[in-house]
This record gives structure tokens, sequence and C-alpha cells, in this order.
């Protein structure tokens, strides 16, 4: 379980300085020691990738395609990628945090950069962020600067988490009261995240930037308690997010506990991350 007390999370306003702003720049699992971290982002590659695949079939072969992944990660998609573009193309992967992306195929660059300033060089065929967006400041700008860096019929594609409030909705499916009803979304809110209105707006964003060919659709799972589902939602929402909802005075001390136990339950329904996945292109010449 990860020390609050440490967390680079902080409030998106100050309310002991009038609510001026404060830094929100800072992702809220970045101090997840290296072993948990890779474990958790090795298991959201593993069960997200299906969507990805689905989402990026539009884009057709990318054999010897240029190609950026927007917050690489653990490096599950750049290492797919780089075998799709195979020794003709090349994939570019940006990280504000690259340490487990050491070891990568020849024709992968790793780059480690903030989404905030960051700067492509050149144009590129293919685009595509997962689970990174709702968490940059000024997000809507470096979706139209990413855009800005397409090749002519290349691809953006962005696949982002559509987050509900995960205790709210177990209590209420399971017919409880909601004793911490709101605290998740209360969290994100203080963390700048916008996870609800920026992931559902991304075709609008999209056919505001001229691409075409646009399209969005919602993917989730629903597994069961003991689930890997359930083992990634231990990890994001019960011993990180939770526990800082406490620690904010947000929920109740037991709220960790209570989605651990949740998510443990093989008899209880686990709802995985919700991802928008968009993708638009640029007309060609």
């Amino acid at each position: 379980m990860i020390d609050v007390r440490q967390t680079p999370f902080t409030p998106s306003y100050d309310p002991d300085n009038g609510g001026d702003p404060v830094d929100t720049t800072n992702y809220f699992l970045a101090d997840n020691p290296d072993d948990i971290e890779l474990e958790r982002l090795t298991l959201l590659e593993r069960l997200a990738h299906k969507w990805t695949e689905q989402t990026l079939v539009p884009v057709g072969d990318l054999a010897g395609k240029r190609c950026l992944e927007i917050g690489a990660g653990a490096g599950g998609v750049t290492r797919w990628l780089a075998d799709k573009v195979g020794p003709t193309g090349s994939v570019v992967a940006i990280d504000k945090d690259p340490r487990f992306l050491r070891e990568m195929p020849d024709n992968v660059e790793v780059v480690e950069a903030d989404l905030t300033s960051y700067e492509p060089d050149g144009e590129f065929d293919l685009i595509h962020s997962r689970a990174v967006l709702i968490y940059v400041p000024d997000r809507e700008q470096v979706v139209a600067r990413l855009a800005g860096h397409l090749a002519p019929d290349g691809w953006l594609a962005c696949e982002e988490v559509l987050f509900f409030s995960v205790a709210e909705f177990i209590d209420r499916q399971a017919g409880a009261p909601v004793p911490d009803s709101g605290a998740m979304m209360s969290l994100f809110d203080l963390g700048g995240m916008d996870a609800i209105r920026f992931p559902m707006q991304l075709p609008v964003t999209f056919r505001g930037l001229g691409l075409v060919d646009v399209h969005a659709q919602v993917n989730a799972d629903i597994d069961v308690g003991g689930s890997e589902w359930a083992r990634l939602m231990t990890m994001t929402a019960a011993d990180v997010a939770a526990t800082m909802a406490v620690a904010f005075e947000l929920a109740g001390p037991d709220f960790p506990n209570r989605l651990r136990e949740t998510f443990a339950d093989p008899d209880n329904a686990v709802v995985s991350p919700a991802f928008v996945a968009a993708v638009g292109r640029r007309p060609g010449w």
C-alpha cells in the first residue's frame, strides 16, 4: 500500500489560499515502487490490449510506417507497434518516466518528455495514447498539438479511461448503502483530472481538428472478484486512490479495505475501467 504522505498528488486548487490553483502536473500513481508499478502496468497492458488492436483496425497495415506512442508505460504497445512496423518502420515512445523502457527493439526511440511541453519531431502515420491524457493539464491543447504532427492520411488514436465512482457502483449493484458516494470523483476533481467530459468529447474534439473517418466507442469488461481485473482495480482504486480519498477526508477510514474485500470476493461482479477509444484520420493531399 502506498504511503499517501509521500505521493505527489495535489489538489487543483488550494482551499487555504483563496482557491488559487496549484501544480497539477503530478501523476497520482507516480510514487508506486518499481515492482508494484511494473505489475500494474503489465496487467493493464495485457488486459486492455485486445481493445487497442480493435481500435487500430481502421489504420490498416503498419509495415514501414512511423508511429508515436504517447505515455509508453511498460512498453507493451510500443513493442507491439515495433513488430507491426517492421525493420523499415520506426516507433518513437514518449514517457515522462521511462524507467520501464530501457530494453526496446532496435526500431524504437525512447524519449523522456513532459507532454505539456513536448513537441514531436516530424510527422507520423500513427499517433496513439492509452490511459494518459486525462492526467495531463491542458489536455485539449496537447491533442491539438499531436494532431498537427500527423502525416497526410495519418491516424490519431486515443484510448482514455472513463471513470465513474467505483465504490458507488459496487454498493448500488449490491443493493447496499453508499457511505462514500462521490469520493472518487471528488478526488479526481482535486487532482485536476477530467475523467468524464474529456474522454466523452474525444470524437467531437477530433472532428474539430479537421480529422475525418472519426469513430469512437466505449470498451469495458465485467469480471468477478479475484480476477485479474479485480487485482488491477485493487492496486489502483483501493491501494492508492481510495487511500488518498481518506487522507483528503473525502471518504471514511474503512473505504480502502471495503474496496479490497469487494474486489477479492468471487461472488461480486467487478467492472473494469471503461475506455473511450477514438480514432480519426488527417485527410491526404
